[in-house]
C-alpha cells in the first residue's frame, strides 16, 4: 500500500479525472454506445449507492467518488453493445453485494468491480461469447497516459505495475 497525505476522495476523483483520455477516446471509437454504457453504469451505481444508505440509515458516501469510479472501471470491461440490463444487474452486484454490504470502500472480501464483472459473464456467457470489444480497447497509448498522470501524482509507482507483470509471468 502507497500511503499518502491526500484525502481518499482526493485521490479517488483524480483516478477518475486520469481516466479521462480512455474514456473519451472509447466515445469516439465506439461513440453514442459508449456513453450509454457509461450513464447507465454511473446512474444505476450512484442510485443503489443512495437507495443502501437511505435504507440503512448510513451517512451519505455518495461525494467520495468511489462509486463513479468503480462504475467507469466496470464499464471498461463492457462491450459497446451490451444490454442495459446487463449493466444494471453487474453493477448492483459490485456496488450494493460487495461494496456496500461488507462495509464500504477497502472493506471488501472481493474486488467490487470484478466481481460485478464475473457475476455478468457467468449469468449470460452467450452474450460475452460473441464479443471481441470492450470499452477500454480502442488504444494502448491512452491507458499509458492515464498511467502516467498517476505515477506524476504519486497515487502509483511504476515499480508496482512492472512487478505485478513479473509475479504472473513467473
Amino acid at each position: 500500500h502507497l500511503h499518502s497525505r491526500q484525502l481518499t476522495s482526493k485521490i479517488l476523483w483524480g483516478t477518475t479525472a486520469a481516466l479521462a483520455p480512455l474514456i473519451i477516446g472509447s466515445v469516439v471509437f465506439f461513440g453514442w454506445n459508449a456513453l450509454r454504457v457509461y450513464s447507465a453504469a454511473i446512474g444505476s451505481g450512484l442510485l443503489f449507492e443512495y437507495l443502501f444508505e437511505l435504507i440503512t440509515g448510513q451517512r451519505s458516501r455518495i461525494h467520495d467518488g468511489s462509486t463513479v469510479l468503480m462504475s467507469i472501471l466496470f464499464s471498461f470491461l463492457m462491450p459497446p453493445n451490451v444490454p442495459i440490463q446487463f449493466i444494471v444487474f453487474g453493477i448492483f452486484v459490485a456496488i450494493v453485494l460487495v461494496k456496500e454490504l461488507f462495509g464500504g470502500l477497502g472493506q471488501n472480501l472481493f474486488h467490487p468491480v470484478l466481481t460485478g464483472y464475473a457475476s455478468v459473464l457467468v449469468l449470460f456467457p452467450q452474450f460475452f461469447r460473441s464479443q471481441s470489444q470492450m470499452l477500454a480497447t480502442p488504444s494502448v497509448i491512452l491507458i499509458l497516459i492515464c498511467g502516467l498522470f498517476l505515477m506524476f501524482k504519486k497515487w502509483t509507482r511504476w515499480e508496482l505495475s512492472f512487478h505485478s507483470l513479473r509475479s504472473r509471468s513467473s
